[in-house]
């Protein structure tokens, strides 16, 4: 079972009975829901994973209700430095020299693409 599903059958258990709530675990570059359905998305370190973020973003913001709410946790441009550090370092010793491009999906891009998809309302 994905650790993802772990988590939803974890949360509610946890949530009181009187408390009408949907736990999904779902693909977050094809997101399964209409538009103006959904009045919150939480996603906790899952958005790194994600090749198409502009994409996601629109489909999130189409999805969510008017007062709908979005809350995300992505690891930030300088997260896990020592590692990437000791990793060119590594690469220096068996290359003679280290590469200077990263994955797509690396490039520090959450600020550009959350100010262009929502304005004003990014607050980063």
């Amino acid at each position: 079972m994905p650790i993802g599903s772990l988590l939803v059958l974890q949360a509610k258990s946890k949530t009181p009975p009187d408390v009408p709530t949907t736990k999904l675990v779902v693909d977050e570059e094809f997101l399964p829901f209409l538009e103006n359905s959904v009045d919150i998305f939480l996603s906790s370190l899952s958005l790194h994973w994600v090749n198409n973020l502009p994409g996601t973003f629109q489909q999130v913001l189409t999805s969510l209700k008017p007062d709908g709410v979005f809350l995300g946790s992505v690891f930030g441009g300088e997260t896990l430095y020592e590692l990437r550090g000791a990793l060119q370092l590594a690469e220096i010793e068996r290359e003679g020299g280290f590469a200077l491009t990263y994955p797509h999906s690396w490039k520090p891009q959450i600020l550009p693409v959350c100010c262009s998809t929502w304005g004003s309302a990014c607050s980063l």
